[in-house]
């Protein structure tokens, strides 16, 4: 059963010039009940814009088509009504960077309990009880509640932003980068409690990271994107170990391995710009599989694991 479902789904960004970038060109994205779910891909390729769409926070000069349901909701249909009905209680996010997140002049306590109130699923006071417990539960103590944002390390911080995002008991829970800034321990600790957190309480993870041993580590499907648009999905076994798409093999060809004695690759070329109409594959000009077929837009294909490639689907890179 899909808890999260993104169908066709476009963002563009308008310019004060009038022109346009289109961000995210057609994502489908189906997500199951207590699914572990991760999307890579370069800076730019739209997995942000497209976690931001799909909670109704884009900024006012991005338009948004396709449609967004999230445990029955259709999010995109009300406009911020509807997407304000759905934030904490029905999907929340760890935003990336937990200090920048956080109201300053707020304590933690505050914080926290007050979705709780908003949503009206608490009194003040039981709020107040269940924040002290969802801390508990991300591993920080109750007394974190009366304290402010700046008297925590960055940890414990992301812990209590992490604790935020559970306190309405969503049922999708977004988290943007939740990593970055982090020693590798506390990055170890950050992504054993994400897959603790969605065990326990049976949420479906969606995690945007460049991290891909956090990929590795945390989920069990893997999504690429590149362009605005899904190139693979798959296992995240079989997406990391035997990539089928051309991009995905070099950008993992791209990623340091520890005492493993390969030379990094560099993708050649840059991204296509986003503002001017692409036709075909948008990773042909990079790709050194590129051919004849490759000036249509190849559609996502297969079962367990899916691939967007004309190469793929010729026979011609596997």
């Amino acid at each position: 059963m899909s808890v999260l479902e993104m169908r066709d789904l476009h963002v563009w960004f308008d310019a004060p010039d009038g022109a346009s970038a289109h961000a995210v060109r057609g994502v489908d994205l189906a997500v199951s009940v207590g699914e572990r779910v991760g999307v890579l891909g370069e800076s730019g390729c739209g997995k942000t814009t497209a976690i931001l769409a799909a909670m109704g926070l884009l900024p006012s000069f991005a338009s948004v088509g396709g449609s967004v349901h999230i445990d029955g909701v259709d999010v995109l249909a009300g406009g911020e009504k509807s997407a304000r009905s759905v934030r904490w209680t029905h999907a929340a996010m760890i935003f990336q960077g937990a200090m920048s997140a956080m109201n300053p002049v707020h304590r933690i306590g505050k914080q926290i309990a007050d979705p709780m109130v908003f949503h009206k699923q608490c009194t003040p006071s039981t709020a107040r009880e269940r924040t002290r417990k969802v801390l508990e539960l991300v591993g920080l103590p109750a007394s974190v509640a009366q304290r402010y944002p700046h008297e925590l390390s960055g940890g414990m911080r992301q812990r209590a932003g992490i604790a935020m995002a559970v306190a309405c008991e969503p049922k999708v829970l977004f988290a943007d980068e939740p990593t970055t800034a982090l020693d590798v321990v506390v990055q170890a600790q950050i992504g054993d409690l994400l897959s603790e957190l969605t065990q326990r309480l049976g949420l479906a993870l969606v995690m945007v990271t460049h991290d891909i041993g956090m990929i590795a580590e945390t989920t069990e499907r893997a999504v690429v994107m590149y362009a605005g648009v899904i190139v693979e999905d798959g296992r995240t076994f079989d997406v990391l170990t035997a990539p089928r798409h051309p991009y995905t093999r070099l950008l993992l060809e791209a990623t340091p391995v520890v005492n493993r004695d390969r030379p990094l690759v560099s993708i050649p070329g840059t991204p296509p710009r986003l503002d001017e109409a692409i036709r075909g594959c948008a990773f042909a000009a990079r790709c050194p599989q590129a051919f004849e077929a490759c000036t249509t837009r190849p559609t996502l294909l297969g079962e367990a694991h899916r691939v967007a490639c004309h190469a793929v689907e010729k026979g011609r890179f596997s």
